[in-house]
C-alpha cells in the first residue's frame, strides 16, 4: 500500500509539472484577466476553442480540438478554478425521433418532463447554461409536413398502430430541449470562463466531452410552435393514443 501511495504521488507530481510546463501557473491568462501571458500551447488552444464555437461542431470537430480537450482534461486538477464546471443545469436543443417513444412505449409529455437516453453523435457537444439559447434549435417542420401530406381517417386501434408504423418509416422527429446537471467527469470549463474564450459569448456555452449515453430530462420545445395548427395538434394527440395501445 505504501509503495502504491508513493507511486501515485510521483505520478501526480509529474502531471503537475507537465501541466505547468505547458500552460504556466495561470491558465489562459490573456483571456481570463490573469497576470501571466499565454504560452504558445495556450495560444493554439485558445484558437481551437474560437474555431469550435464559431462553426466547428458535430462531425466538423477537428482532431486537434479533441487533443486539446484531452490535454486540458488531464490538467483539471491543476486549474480547477477554470476547468471544473459549476454544478448547474445545462440545456441542449435537439431533434428526437418519435420512434424513440414508440419503441419504449413512452407517451410524450407535452408540458413536462420526458425521460430520455441521450446518445451524442460527436465526442464533443456544446450545451448552454441558458434555456432560451437551447430553444433556438429544432423545429416542428417534420410533424407539420407529415400532418399536411398524410390524411388518416382510420382512428381505430389498428388504424392508430398503422399511423405509428408510418411515422417510424418516415423518421418523423420532434424538437426537444435536454436538461442535464454538469459534473467534472463529463463536462469541462466553468461556463463564465468558457464564455470569455468563445467566439460566440452570447451562446453561454459549456462543453460536454464524452459521447457515452446518459439519462437526461427532455422537454418538448415550446418556443418553436408558431406554425403548429389544429391538424398538427390532433396528430400529436393521436400519436399518444397509439403509443398507449402499442
Amino acid at each position: 500500500m505504501k509503495i502504491y501511495k508513493l507511486y501515485e504521488t510521483v505520478l501526480n507530481e509529474n502531471n503537475v509539472s507537465s501541466c505547468v510546463k505547458a500552460f504556466g501557473s495561470e491558465l489562459f491568462g490573456d483571456q481570463l484577466g490573469g497576470n501571466e501571458p499565454n504560452t504558445p500551447i495556450e495560444r493554439n488552444y485558445a484558437d481551437e476553442i474560437k474555431d469550435f464555437t464559431d462553426n466547428m461542431y458535430g462531425e466538423s470537430t477537428t482532431p486537434e480540438f479533441i487533443k486539446a480537450l484531452q490535454h486540458l482534461k488531464s490538467c483539471i486538477g491543476q486549474y480547477p478554478e477554470v476547468l471544473i464546471p459549476e454544478n448547474i443545469t445545462v440545456f441542449r436543443g435537439t431533434m428526437i425521433p418519435i420512434k424513440y417513444f414508440i419503441v419504449n412505449k413512452q407517451k410524450i409529455n407535452f408540458e413536462g418532463k420526458n425521460n430520455y437516453t441521450y446518445k451524442a453523435n460527436s465526442q464533443v457537444q456544446s450545451w448552454s447554461i441558458a434555456y432560451e439559447n437551447a430553444a433556438n434549435f429544432g423545429s416542428y417542420d417534420d410533424l407539420i409536413w407529415f400532418s399536411d401530406k398524410f390524411d388518416y381517417d382510420d382512428t381505430t386501434d389498428k388504424g392508430l398502430i398503422d399511423l405509428l408504423n408510418l411515422i417510424i418509416s418516415k423518421d418523423i422527429r420532434l424538437p426537444f430541449i435536454l436538461a442535464h446537471i454538469t459534473n467534472e467527469q463529463e463536462f469541462i470549463f466553468k461556463s463564465e470562463h468558457f464564455r470569455k474564450l468563445s467566439k460566440m459569448p452570447d451562446e453561454n456555452e459549456i462543453i460536454r466531452f464524452t459521447n457515452q449515453p446518459v439519462q437526461v430530462v427532455a422537454y418538448l420545445n415550446d418556443e418553436q410552435t408558431e406554425n403548429i395548427n389544429k391538424k398538427t395538434l390532433k396528430l400529436l394527440s393521436d400519436i399518444n393514443k397509439a403509443i398507449s395501445l402499442s
